[in-house]
């Protein structure tokens, strides 16, 4: 009889692995519309480009430092939405119930 696909169990490996496949499809994302831009260079004083939406962050809870999210705000204009968990257990069992909306989810 087949397993179905929808109660199968997880492993560290393929879970690692959904997680870069996120995070890679998210970062693929885009408009459908062809939009040409002009080609820019990138010298040290050139202005990062804005980007005026927010990032669905889920990480560990103190692992990165307040000041860096403020930074990354200031810099690129986003706003970032903060979730955070307390261990792998509390992360494997938020994505294994279908958590969906995240830009970057952060494992170990």
């Amino acid at each position: 009889m087949r397993e179905n696909y929808f109660e199968r169990r997880y492993d560290r490996k393929g879970f690692v692995a959904i997680s870069a496949m996120t995070a890679f499809l998210a970062a693929c994302g885009g408009s459908s519309v062809a939009e040409e831009t002009p080609p820019t260079t990138t010298a040290a004083g050139a202005a990062p480009k804005q980007i005026e939406d927010t990032l669905f962050y889920y990480n560990w809870a103190a692992y990165v430092n307040e000041e860096t999210y403020k930074r990354f705000e200031d810099e690129f204009g986003a706003k970032v939405k903060k979730d955070f968990y307390a261990s792998n257990e509390d992360l494997l069992a938020k994505m294994q119930g279908g958590a969906r909306g995240y830009d970057l989810v952060v494992p170990t």
